[in-house]
Parts: structure tokens; C-alpha cells; sequence
């Protein structure tokens, strides 16, 4: 090979490993920015006495209701707007795994609750926590969580769209989600809770929405549907009749 074709792939060999290098190293930024949560994210809460029912929700940023331009369009938010005769109490946190959600449970003392909520996993999935160490976090967790309530609920918010991420950490990451998605499934059955899935839709997979500001977030209409799939797929709403 003449050494100017040589010199010529060398340089190319080069550039491709540096765009590499810096597309990952972007995307990493990324992923740890949407793993410390948005700093302006406050969880929405209903606190009233007395109330038909009592709610407790937890988990992670979905919980939190990270990504709405207002936290009446999170799940809690827009589980107050339809049965405004309920008391939400959400101790979720931006960035929480499924492992920090029992300590999310203990964190409300000895109350007991009609209705807990847990809105969890997609951390799991972006801190390559492995599904042996999620599985074991999450039959801990419902355990507390069906001593403290008389339903539970999983919401699993964990199943990222390959098209969130750009190739080839799109694909890998879908798979880790949907092998999340099956392992917390088998939990929260074997456990005896409801289990709905959850994956992102809509408008949430446009680029402008899922970067911006540079957060794996869901958007306002993503919640909507999400709350929808809850009051669809679960045995929520008869417990909250007002």
C-alpha cells in the first residue's frame, strides 16, 4: 500500500476515534446530568386531613415528576386534579434507584397508607445496576411497601427507547430495559403487586424534548400517558373515589 494511502486512512482512523471518544464522552455527560436530577424538580404533594384515601408516592425522577413544565401534569399532580378529596404524600427523589426506594417507605414513620405508588427503574438501567442487585432491592422494598399499605403499585418507568441514545448505546440500552422491564415484572408478581409497564411515547423521543436541558426526562404529554396506563391497568381508581 503506497505510503500516502497509508498516511491518508491513518488520519481518518484518527478523527473516527476521536469523534468516538467525544460522542461518548457527551453522552456520558449526559447520562450523569439526567442521573443528578434537575435541580428545579419539586415533587407535588396534596396534604389534607381528612381525606378519602391516603397516597404515598416514591420512586425516582418520575416520581418526582422531572421534565413537566408543571408538576400538576406529574402522576401525583394529575391524580389530585381527578380525586381532589385524597392526600398525596410523595417522597420521591431525582436519580433514586430501585434500592433507594424502601428507604423512601421508612422515611414516612409508621403511617399506613390506603395507596402506595412506586414509580421506579429507569435509574437502574442508566447506573448499569445489575437486574440480580435490582431484583434483590426490589423484593425488599415491596416487602416494606405491603406492611405500610393496603394496595401497592409498580409503575415501571424504566424502558428507555433506542432512540433516546444514538447507536450503538441506543440498542444495548434498549435491551438492558426490557431485561429490567421482565425482572420487575416477575417481582412485583411473585410479591403480589400490581405491576404496570411504562415506556416512554409521544413527543418525550423527539431529540429537543429528551436532551433539553441535557436530562433524560419525560415530557408533560408522557406523564398524561402514563397516568392513563396507571388508571387503565390497575385497580387504582375504585380506591379513590371521592
Amino acid at each position: 500500500m503506497p505510503r500516502a494511502v497509508r498516511l491518508v486512512l491513518s488520519i481518518g482512523m484518527s478523527l473516527l476515534a476521536a469523534g468516538v471518544l467525544l460522542e461518548g464522552g457527551l453522552i456520558g455527560l449526559r447520562v450523569s446530568e439526567a442521573l443528578t436530577g434537575a435541580e428545579d424538580s419539586k415533587a407535588f404533594q396534596l396534604l389534607q386531613s381528612p381525606a378519602a384515601a391516603r397516597i404515598l408516592m416514591v420512586g425516582d425522577d418520575a416520581g418526582v415528576g422531572s421534565g413537566v413544565a408543571l408538576s400538576s401534569a406529574s402522576v401525583a399532580g394529575r391524580i389530585a386534579q381527578r380525586y381532589p378529596c385524597v392526600s398525596i404524600v410523595n417522597r420521591a427523589r431525582d436519580g433514586a434507584t430501585v434500592r433507594d426506594v424502601a428507604a423512601q417507605i421508612d422515611g414516612t414513620g409508621d403511617t399506613h397508607f390506603d395507596l402506595l405508588l412506586v414509580l421506579a427503574g429507569a435509574n437502574d438501567v442508566l447506573r448499569f445496576v445489575s437486574d440480580e442487585e435490582t431484583a434483590r432491592a426490589a423484593r425488599a422494598m415491596l416487602a416494606i411497601a405491603g406492611a405500610r399499605a393496603r394496595h401497592v403499585v409498580f409503575l415501571n418507568s424504566s424502558r428507555l427507547e433506542s432512540r433516546l441514545l444514538p447507536p450503538p448505546l441506543g440498542p444495548w440500552y434498549q435491551r438492558r430495559a426490557l431485561e429490567k422491564a421482565r425482572v420487575l415484572s416477575q417481582v412485583s408478581r411473585a410479591a403480589g403487586v400490581e405491576y404496570v409497564d411504562a415506556p416512554m411515547d409521544g413527543s418525550a423521543l423527539t431529540a429537543a424534548n429528551v436532551w433539553w436541558p441535557a436530562r433524560l426526562h419525560a415530557d408533560d404529554d408522557t406523564y398524561a400517558r402514563w397516568f392513563r396506563l396507571l388508571m387503565g391497568k390497575s385497580r387504582v381508581a375504585p380506591l379513590l373515589q371521592c
